[in-house]
């Protein structure tokens, strides 16, 4: 999947939302990112994401530690409030509607992060270091599983 020079980015993260194989790499950057966070987004719109992501997370991000997945909601609730504060200073609704947009963006973000954290923490996901000395070999070889169960079962 390619994004071209002056492609849009929202239509190429939809494409990756609704792949039938999903690597994220997440850390902490990518869980405090709008443009990764919207292609989450995108990614929960269609069915089974368990079955189609294969998550890598990077130690920063610290999924398995309770306190910074709270981190995590918590900030994109000050980004929404943040943003929320900025609106109320325009004088007109000219100059709001594109913040407003992206408001509501922020509290779709807040409302899906815990549930996506979970969902990558309860998977048994190998560490990086194991990933690099295997040369990413069990990630290709779970793929390969998978496209061999769906075209078995008639669904590629």
């Amino acid at each position: 999947m390619e994004l071209n020079y002056t492609g849009k980015i929202s239509e190429f993260m939809q494409r990756i939302g609704a792949s039938h194989y999903i690597i994220p790499v997440i850390s902490k950057n990518y869980l405090q990112s709008r443009n990764c966070m919207y292609e989450v987004l995108q990614m929960e719109k269609h069915a089974k994401l368990h079955d189609r992501i294969f998550p890598i997370v990077l130690e920063d991000a610290q999924l398995y530690e309770d306190g910074k997945r709270g981190e995590y909601v918590n900030y994109w609730y000050e980004e929404m409030q943040k943003l929320d504060a900025e609106i109320k200073r325009f004088p007109t609704m000219a100059y709001k509607n594109s913040f407003v947009e992206e408001l509501s963006l922020y509290s779709d973000i807040h409302r899906m992060i815990g549930d996506f954290m979970n969902l990558i923490k309860n998977m048994n996901n190998l560490t990086t270091q194991i990933h690099e000395e295997s040369g990413f070999r069990q990630l290709m070889l779970e793929i390969d599983k998978r496209i061999a169960t769906e075209l078995h079962h008639g669904n590629p």
